[in-house]
C-alpha cells in the first residue's frame, strides 16, 4: 500500500479530455486501484489501473449524500462534449432522467472496486493500530480520519446532512457541471411556486421561505459539517426548486452570510460561484435593483429558469399555470440580463418528450433560432427528456435538430441530485 499525502490538485475547474482532480487531496495505491480521499480522511475519487478496469480515463466519484456517480468517457469525447457540453458523463448510481441504458454500476469490475472501497478503510484502520505515538503525526492524523470512514459511518453522515438542511436536495440546477457538482446546498426556502404534473423532483410543498435565523443556523451547522475539507468547497447552492421567489433582500442576505461563515474567501478554489433555481414569475417579480445587487456578490451567479415550453398547449398539457406571454418576456429578459450584467448568467431548461404537444417544438425554435440573430455567448439552453418518453434514438435526434438551428449553446439537462 502507497500512501501519498498533501497532494494539491487543480485550483480551477476546468473543461478538459482528459482527468483532473481539484483541491487538496490524499491518495492511497492499494491492489490496482487508486483511492482519493478528501481532508476529512474520506473516500472521493477511485479509479482502477488493472487490466479489466473499463477505461484507464474513467473513475468513480461520491458525493457528499453518500451516492456514487460513475464518469464515463461515453466511448467518445466529441459525442458527450456535444450532448452535455462536459468531457464525462457522470452516470448516477440512482434512476434520472438520462436516455442512455448502459448501467456501469452492473459492470464487474466496477461493484469490485466499490467492495474494494469498504476493505481499503478497514485496512488503513487495521494499520493505523499499529503505528504508535511516535510515529510521523501527520501520517497518523491520516490514517485515524480514514480508517474511521467507514461505509456506516458514511450513510450516518449524509443522514447527518439532511438533518442540518431540513430538506433532501432532490435535484441540482444543470449549471452545476460548472464546478463538477461540487456545491455546499443552504436551504432558504422550501417547497415550489408550481408543483407541475411532469416534475419527478417537486416536493409536493407549498412555497415557503425560511427566517435569516434558520439560515444562519444551518450555515454554521454546514461549517462543522465539512470541516477540515471545507477548503475545497467554493460554490454555493441556494435551494430549493425556486430560491428566486424569496424576497431579493432575503437571498442577498443568505448570499452574503454563506460567503462569510463558510469561510469562501479563504478557499482553495479559486473563482467562487452561486447558483439557485428560478420560475418565470419570481424571476420577472425582481427589479433592477436586485440584479445590480447580485452583480456586486463575490460570485459569479447562474440563475436557471424553469420555462418548460412557449407553447400554450404544452403548458397547458403539462399542468404548469402560467401562458405562454409569460415565459416569452421571461426569455427576453434573461436575454437583456444576461447582456448587461457582468457576473450573472441566466439559463433556462425546456422539455423534452415524445407526448408533448405538436405545438412545443416550432413554439421553442421560433424563439431561440433565426428569431435570435447571431449565436449568444452568454446562456444557455437546457432540454430536460421527461422520463417517461420510450423512444430514446428519436429524442436524440429531435434534440440534435433542436442544437443545430439553436442561436443558443443547448444542452441536454442531466437531473442529477446531490
Amino acid at each position: 500500500m502507497k500512501i501519498t499525502l498533501n497532494r494539491e490538485g487543480s485550483r480551477n475547474y476546468t473543461k478538459t479530455s482528459y482527468p483532473v482532480r481539484y483541491g487538496r487531496y490524499s491518495e492511497v495505491e492499494h491492489n490496482g486501484y487508486h483511492y482519493q480521499f478528501n481532508l476529512n480522511g474520506e473516500i472521493k475519487h477511485i479509479t482502477g489501473t488493472g487490466p479489466d478496469w473499463p477505461h484507464p480515463a474513467e473513475w468513480l466519484k461520491r458525493t457528499a449524500t453518500n451516492d456514487w456517480l460513475y464518469y464515463s468517457t461515453g466511448n467518445y469525447y466529441a459525442g458527450v462534449v456535444d450532448l452535455f457540453g462536459e468531457y464525462y458523463f457522470p452516470y448516477p448510481d440512482y434512476p434520472t432522467n438520462c436516455l442512455f441504458k448502459e448501467n456501469p454500476f452492473g459492470r464487474q469490475s466496477v461493484k469490485k472496486a466499490l467492495n474494494r472501497a469498504e476493505e481499503i478503510t478497514l485496512h488503513v484502520l487495521a494499520q493505523s493500530r499499529q503505528y504508535t505515538s511516535a510515529g510521523d503525526a501527520e501520517l497518523l492524523d491520516f490514517l485515524a480520519r480514514t480508517g474511521g470512514s467507514t461505509s456506516g459511518r458514511m450513510r450516518e453522515k449524509a443522514d447527518r446532512l439532511r438533518r442540518i438542511l431540513k430538506a433532501r436536495v432532490t435535484v441540482l440546477p444543470p449549471d452545476c457541471r460548472h464546478v463538477d457538482y461540487d456545491v455546499i446546498p443552504v436551504m432558504i426556502s422550501d417547497g415550489c411556486l408550481y408543483n407541475c404534473s411532469f416534475c419527478e423532483v417537486k416536493s409536493g410543498l407549498d412555497l415557503r421561505c425560511r427566517t435569516r435565523k434558520k439560515i444562519t443556523d444551518q450555515l454554521h451547522g454546514l461549517r462543522e459539517f465539512y470541516g477540515t475539507d471545507l477548503v475545497n468547497y467554493n460554490s454555493i447552492y441556494l435551494g430549493q426548486h425556486d430560491a428566486l421567489a424569496g424576497g431579493p433582500d432575503d437571498i442577498i442576505f443568505s448570499a452574503e452570510t454563506s460567503y462569510e461563515i463558510l469561510n469562501i474567501e479563504e478557499s482553495y478554489m479559486k473563482d467562487p460561484k452561486l447558483f439557485l433555481f428560478g420560475s418565470a414569475e419570481s424571476f420577472l417579480r425582481m427589479d433592477r435593483s436586485f440584479w445590480a445587487s447580485l452583480d456586486r456578490l463575490p460570485f459569479y451567479t447562474y440563475v436557471n429558469l424553469g420555462l418548460e415550453s412557449f407553447d400554450d398547449r404544452t403548458l397547458e398539457f403539462l399542468k404548469k399555470p402560467v401562458n405562454s406571454q409569460v415565459m416569452l418576456e421571461a426569455f427576453h429578459r434573461m436575454l437583456d440580463l444576461n447582456r448587461r450584467c457582468e457576473n450573472i448568467e441566466i439559463t433556462a431548461n425546456f422539455l423534452l418528450g415524445e407526448e408533448l404537444p405538436a405545438g412545443h417544438i416550432p413554439a421553442l425554435l421560433n424563439n431561440i433560432g433565426e428569431s435570435l440573430g447571431k449565436h449568444k455567448a452568454k446562456g444557455c439552453i437546457y432540454m430536460s427528456p421527461l422520463k417517461s418518453s420510450r423512444d430514446t434514438k428519436k429524442l436524440l435526434e429531435e434534440f440534435r435538430n433542436i442544437k443545430h438551428r439553436s442561436r443558443m449553446d443547448t444542452f441536454l439537462y442531466l437531473i442529477q441530485k446531490l
